[in-house]
């Protein structure tokens, strides 16, 4: 197989967002989560250039305002074309931080672990040079090929072009997630450190979480199942018991690309989940699960009852 391969993704109609159905529930679990013991998590804020251009663009507009200049598409587009398309975002080199609280952003955690689920759903034959997966990408090109490390990391197949989807017929992982129009059924809160502390890393100039730091976290799901539950905890690596890869230099400081190092340390980006508790909302939630363990042993039985062929869980784990 090449890299030109086209990957059948195999899609169904989408789970309705406006009303709880039988045998699904609306869910809020609770997780800790740990960084490494060797390794480091850095993420960062709003770009300053972009908060610059935007100071800019404000003032132009308000001359233009005093002016009375017409804002035709014309002149919009001769006026503000170059400042926003010659922005360059870049991330910060200050850990993200809300009135005094260090935090990762709820989408960086939402990012990292859908991405991790789909390239856990692993190619299928459906016949001589064709195959097929249940997970689109929603973000592939040209993000594959400007980052050899994170093939590196994954394996060609996340080079194999499996497109996006659009509702009515969408994957599995679209169908939690959401997509282009349709909106998703799972939501993370901010992770909000707890315990621990942020250093500035004169190696690589930023700050980051430092090793062993504890950050909480909510999920809410509504109208789910638990597939839906599996899909979430194989992308949190809840079952394997591991870390996932999150937030800058993941692949930069990682024993499987690479022998960089980082103040001793190989690694950089590895944040473990744990459940600590759970609370059903509304609908139909069975009462023999009263416990963590339960709900993670039902969720992974259901995930490989329906996927069990064509997901594997082992799939990026680091060991």
């Amino acid at each position: 197989m090449s890299g030109k391969v086209e990957v059948e993704v195999k899609k169904s109609n989408f789970t309705p967002r406006d009303r709880v159905e039988e045998g699904r529930f609306n869910i809020i679990l609770d997780f800790k989560a740990v960084v490494s013991n060797d390794s480091y998590v850095f993420v960062g804020g709003m770009t300053k250039e972009l908060e610059s251009r935007m100071l800019q663009i404000q003032a132009k507009i308000d001359e233009m305002a005093r002016k009375l200049v017409t804002l035709d598409d014309e002149t919009i587009k001769r006026n503000f074309y170059d400042l926003i398309q010659t922005s360059k975002p870049y991330m910060t080199t200050q850990f993200l931080k809300y009135d005094q609280t260090y935090a990762i952003p709820g989408s960086s955690l939402k990012g990292a672990i859908r991405s991790r689920i789909e390239y856990k759903f692993k190619l299928y034959k459906i016949r001589e040079g064709q195959y097929g997966s249940y997970s689109c990408y929603i973000v592939q090109e040209p993000f594959t090929r400007s980052n050899p490390n994170h093939v590196k990391f994954w394996g060609e197949h996340v080079t194999y072009s499996r497109g996006s989807c659009s509702p009515p017929q969408i994957c599995a992982v679209c169908d939690l997630f959401g997509c282009p129009s349709l909106s998703s059924r799972v939501f993370f809160s901010d992770a909000i450190m707890t315990n621990g502390k942020v250093e500035f890393v004169k190696e690589v100039r930023r700050e980051g979480a430092a090793p062993n730091s504890e950050f909480k976290v909510n999920v809410s799901l509504l109208n789910a199942d638990f597939v839906d539950l599996g899909l979430l905890f194989s992308g949190m690596e809840i079952f394997t018991s591991t870390p996932i890869l999150i937030g800058a230099l993941k692949y930069r400081f990682n024993k499987k690309v690479g022998e960089n190092r980082l103040r001793n340390l190989y690694l950089a980006g590895l944040l473990k989940f744990e459940l600590k508790s759970f609370k059903p909302i509304t609908g139909d939630f069975p009462s023999n699960v009263s416990s963590c363990y339960d709900m993670i042993n039902v969720a992974r039985e259901k995930l490989l009852e329906k996927y069990d062929k064509y997901i594997d869980l082992e799939r990026g784990v680091i060991s």
